[in-house]
């Protein structure tokens, strides 16, 4: 269920898990969503079992892109107490050095 983060001044929400398909990583089994990113329009995938300060929250009125929030954001101090967050599967993938040399077969 959806709640109001006041991420922007403009309609945001924030969502308690990714929406969409839930599928596995490749390489290590976790279950994942793959997510398009607010700022870059690029798909990322995202775990789904929340982390209580992962650095991305879920937003859109589908709740199919995510943010990422930086210290130097400026709307950091604006996700409301209680937001859920999660992590970009890339960043604690066990194998995630192997996708990003390239070694896995994609």
């Amino acid at each position: 269920m959806p709640s109001t983060a006041g991420l922007y001044d403009e309609v945001r929400t924030t969502w308690d898990r990714p929406q969409g398909p839930t599928t596995e990583c490749r390489s290590c089994g976790a279950p994942i969503v793959w997510s398009t990113s607010d700022s870059t329009g690029r798909k990322a995938p995202i775990d789904v079992a929340p982390v209580s300060d992962g650095p991305i929250v879920i937003v859109g009125k589908r709740g199919d892109r995510y943010h990422v929030l930086r210290k130097s954001d400026a709307h950091r101090d604006q996700v409301a107490p209680g937001t859920v967050r999660f992590s970009n599967h890339f960043q604690v993938c066990p194998q995630s050095k192997q996708w990003r040399d390239g070694q896995e077969n994609r």
